[in-house]
């Protein structure tokens, strides 16, 4: 009984330290990556001093921080800044992530957030962002898959 005790509490202490560690370990290239991931994606130009990725702020839920948060346009909006954040958090709910169905998204926080909304004589509007899909398949008449909810913003 007291070997199985001792190998449980070691797993837990492992679980620990690899969920501390993790994030530090990778975090220049999981930098690198969101960046490009958020810029291949989006017909702007993001940017962000930093990042931290937690599941202990706000256990057991995964805290994403984004921290000087820029948006710039291109295009049309060349040079325009759409937003500036000096910090941005996401709390989301880590199993609906791990199981892949709907994200449960339980909050979102801006620190000192400067949006700037502009539409042009053409109608055409600076957070109209969105890449077109590449998605060679037909449109259906079927709804999107995609589900997210939001249980709190502050």
């Amino acid at each position: 009984m007291k070997k199985a005790l001792k190998i449980i509490v070691i797993v837990f202490i492992l679980l620990f330290v690899g969920l501390i560690s993790i994030p530090f370990l990778f975090k220049d290239k999981i930098l690198i990556k969101l960046k490009a991931e958020i810029n291949n994606n989006i017909n702007a130009k993001v940017d962000f001093k930093g990042f931290d990725i937690s599941i202990f702020k706000s256990f057991p839920k995964l805290t994403l921080v984004l921290d000087d948060l820029t948006v710039v346009g291109v295009a049309e909006f060349e040079g325009d800044s759409l937003a500036s954040i000096k910090s941005t958090a996401v709390t989301v709910d880590i199993m609906s992530v791990i199981s892949g169905g709907q994200i449960e998204i339980r909050g979102v926080s801006l620190e000192i957030p400067r949006i700037q909304l502009l539409v042009l004589e053409n109608g055409k509007a600076n957070w109209d962002i969105a890449k077109p899909s590449n998605d060679s398949t037909p449109s259906t008449t079927e709804p999107a898959q995609f589900k997210a909810s939001l249980k709190n913003t502050v």
